[in-house]
């Protein structure tokens, strides 16, 4: 006797882009736009959200390894907003060079 079970495995999101413009500003001044766009997935409705994550003085561009996660207990991190079917926010952006902007998506599954 053989059994067999289905398995249904949702993949995630993909090929999606996080865009910032104006590229660059005034902290606490200029309002930013971001966007996220062009994620793929059949499992819709999507859901956005955005953070921003400053280097320390110690971490190098060419290595450092952006998180999964935001850490809220960490001050480098800042979560920008809740999760939202938006895939675009206005926000004004604190101090930081270099200031990452991460953007993560969710499908409804």
């Amino acid at each position: 006797t053989v059994d067999s079970n289905e398995m249904y495995v949702n993949a995630p999101p993909a090929l999606g882009v996080v865009t910032c413009s104006p590229s660059n500003g005034t902290q606490l001044l200029t309002e930013f736009t971001l966007t996220q766009s062009g994620w793929q997935d059949d499992d819709t409705p999507l859901h956005y959200r955005f953070a921003s994550l400053l280097l320390n003085d110690t971490d190098s561009q060419a290595t450092y390894q952006l998180p999964a996660t935001v850490d809220v207990n960490d001050p480098n991190h800042q979560l920008l907003g809740p999760w939202s079917v938006s895939h675009t926010m206005r926000t004004k952006l604190r101090s930081g060079d270099p200031l990452f902007i991460i953007g993560w998506v969710g499908d409804s599954h």
